[in-house]
């Protein structure tokens, strides 16, 4: 039996209120992810714990969602993304790969909870998003309407087109519908995002909290089934040295390339993987173009680190695409390695490359 540790006592205590916390402000928001990385952290102490940490959560979500159903469809979603990120953590797998694979786990975990909420609440999904959307509209109207309406139709009525009440709110029932179509064009692109942000999200906190209390990730019962053995918990490796496999790289090119040449061709599913395929461009592109400029500034030696943040968050702002085509070049013609042979053939920088 481990003796007690005022470290990891209070590690798990610092995650348990940042749970309860997300759980009391959020409801179904994307602050969820912290009470997942918390069952994460708990399941790669022992499954015995995150089942245990499930039933608590869960017990949390129905008293404060005040409502079964969506707490049963928390852990429904939250299922599988804990188990891929509780499996990863302190493994044999690289931290990109590992990453990758946990937000893959959280992209079908949202995809399932898209598809259950039918099931368990009666209501489609975007529906729901645009009820909250329409109440939110109808209370500032009724707090503010009439005299919102007046002066438009002011406005209107100067231009020969006066405006009543009845008018008004048909054309706010006419913009909520057109938001809640909208909502499912948008959906691909926000999971995908959504995926990325809970992966990083889920990798890296249980990890720190591992690594802070002096635990070690224990192997659960698909590890040994698997003949994995517990690790070193690993840290996610500096920015300059991150770098996305290239055959996904790859694909992802030519995805773009074939949904881009359907949607003008005319078909509505490739317009919609378009927008998916963008987004994951953006992602990973301009997260490998980003590390190419840290590399760089790491090789010349001659910036300062807070002139470095500061290059790259404006550059991220204001510079996107020039990010994301740096990251495209640097995996198309291998730059930072390039950079690295120049190092060690005489020119100046540092840090080796085959980190990466």
């Amino acid at each position: 039996m481990q003796k007690f540790s005022a470290k990891r006592f209070f590690t798990l205590l610092l995650l348990m209120l940042l749970c309860a916390a997300a759980l009391y402000f959020s409801g179904a928001t994307p602050l969820i992810l912290l009470p997942m990385a918390l069952l994460s952290y708990l399941y790669a102490r022992g499954e015995q714990y995150a089942a245990l940490g499930a039933l608590v959560i869960y017990a949390l979500a129905v008293s404060l969602l005040d409502f079964a159903p969506a707490g049963a469809l928390a852990l429904i979603a939250v299922a599988l993304p804990v188990v891929v990120a509780g499996e990863m953590i302190g493994r044999r797998k690289g931290p990109v790969d590992s990453l990758l694979l946990i937000c893959g786990g959280v992209l079908v975990g949202l995809m399932a909870a898209i598809l259950l909420t039918p099931v368990l609440t009666g209501k489609d999904i975007f529906a729901t998003v645009a009820d909250v959307v329409r109440q939110m509209v109808l209370t500032n109207i009724e707090g503010s309407g009439q005299l919102l309406i007046a002066q438009v139709n002011e406005m209107l009525s100067a231009a020969g087109q006066p405006l009543d009440a009845a008018t008004f709110e048909g054309q706010v029932e006419q913009f909520i519908l057109l938001f809640q179509n909208s909502l499912g064009l948008m959906a691909p692109t926000a999971l995908i995002g959504a995926s990325a942000l809970g992966g990083l999200l889920l990798y890296a906190l249980p990890s720190w909290a591992l690594r802070r209390a002096g635990a070690k990730a224990r192997p659960s019962l698909l590890t040994r089934a698997l003949g994995w053995g517990a690790a070193p918990i690993p840290k996610l490796p500096p920015l300059r040295y991150w770098r996305m496999p290239r055959w996904l790289g790859f694909s992802l090119l030519g995805l773009t390339a074939l949904t881009f040449v359907g949607s003008c061709l005319g078909g509505a599913i490739f317009s919609i993987g378009q927008m998916v395929s963008s987004a994951l461009m953006t992602i990973c592109f301009g997260a490998q173009g980003l590390a190419l400029l840290s590399y760089y500034f790491n090789y010349s030696g001659k910036v300062p680190k807070a002139v470095r943040f500061i290059v790259m968050v404006l550059a991220l702002i204001f510079a996107s695409p020039l990010v994301m085509m740096l990251g495209m070049a640097d995996l198309l013609f291998r730059i930072r390695e390039l950079m690295e042979l120049r190092r060690k053939s005489g020119g100046s920088g540092h840090g080796p490359l085959n980190s990466l």
